[in-house]
């Protein structure tokens, strides 16, 4: 095998792998977005149940008061 057969070979191995390299991390990125998104909604209804549970809380204390 000659030296520019070794070098054809390894390039072609080295494209490949850049290729699904490429593909991966589109594919990581993908997910990274929709992760992304799934915890902004997770605050927002972590942020609105702690909303209503302090609320909550505040009528609880009035109405202890008015006793």
């Amino acid at each position: 095998m000659t030296s520019l057969m070794r070098l054809s070979g390894r390039t072609e191995y080295l494209i490949g792998l850049c290729q699904r390299l490429t593909q991966e991390n589109q594919v990581l990125r993908e997910q990274n977005a929709i992760l992304q998104a799934e915890r902004e909604g997770l605050i927002q209804k972590y942020e609105q149940s702690r909303a209503r549970v302090e609320a909550m809380i505040v009528r609880m204390k009035d109405l202890g008061q008015d006793a």
